[in-house]
């Protein structure tokens, strides 16, 4: 059954990898989490023409795991072996589950080097997230991004916020910051739903609604101004307060990938 299981898993995580945006190293790399409910949630990596804002599969599975309430995680498998950055994300959180990758099968807890007396039993079904809520033509963006900041993790800050992400067919994806104790590792929401995004490959992205779970006025920081720029270049950003302006009019003069991979 565990076997059986863990290979599971590893589809999965080669099924992410396919979806990886990976247009400056040419390296696509993937991860699929198992949560306690049984669902499984897809991660890709994501690049970015600023290479430090690169967005690693791990962190951006658990990302989503977030923002769709599925935070109990009971295995996590990655097509590329468990790195130290990838330990220290899941430092506290994840030592109790078990970890799928190229050096093997055990506990998290084994490469962390830390004595875990639990260990979490594997649910028995499984089912992968669909993470796209349908089309509806009275939906409301910044109600989406309201509910979407209450799934926010901001143990650091006390700050949620929330991102609802539309596609050009109508439906919604949704994204929360998600911080952790390395504040290197912390994912705000608009990065946490266009990561998303690419890991369940959407149609393009037509609007973003931003907002604070008080639903108060937040632009995007400087980072997911850049991610925005790159990812969802046309799309329309609707801000709490009544702000309406876009990806491009964020960040005039962005540094776009055509100025790594020789293209005006």
């Amino acid at each position: 059954m565990q076997e059986h299981t863990f290979e599971v898993l590893r589809q999965a995580a080669r099924r992410a990898a396919e979806r990886s945006y990976v247009p400056y190293s040419r390296r696509p790399a993937g991860c699929a989490l198992w949560t306690r409910s049984g669902t499984l949630i897809l991660g890709a990596r994501v690049e970015n023409a600023s290479y430090g804002l690169l967005i690693d599969p791990l962190q951006n599975a658990l990302s989503t795991a977030f923002a769709y309430g599925e935070r109990d995680v009971v295995a996590v498998a990655l097509t590329e072996p468990c790195t130290l950055a990838d330990l220290d994300l899941c430092a506290g959180w994840l030592e109790e589950a078990w970890i799928v990758d190229p050096e093997g099968v055990g506990l998290l807890s084994e490469r962390t080097g830390r004595s875990v007396s639990v260990t979490v039993a594997l649910p028995e079904a499984w089912r992968e997230l669909d993470p796209f809520l349908p089309a509806h033509s009275d939906t409301d963006g910044l109600s989406l991004a309201r509910k979407a900041a209450r799934q926010a993790y901001a143990p650091e800050s006390g700050f949620r916020v929330g991102c609802a992400l539309q596609t050009a067919d109508g439906r919604w994806l949704l994204g929360c910051n998600v911080e952790q104790r390395n504040w290197r590792h912390v994912l705000c929401a608009e990065r946490n739903v266009l990561s998303t995004w690419i890991s369940y490959r959407g149609a393009p992205v037509t609007a973003l609604y931003i907002c604070t779970a008080e639903a108060a006025y937040c632009p995007p920081c400087g980072a997911c101004r850049q991610v925005m720029a790159e990812l969802a270049p046309e799309a329309e950003v609707a801000l709490a307060g009544g702000v309406h302006t876009s990806s491009a009019a964020l960040l005039p003069l962005s540094f776009h990938p055509g100025l790594l991979i020789g293209q005006p």
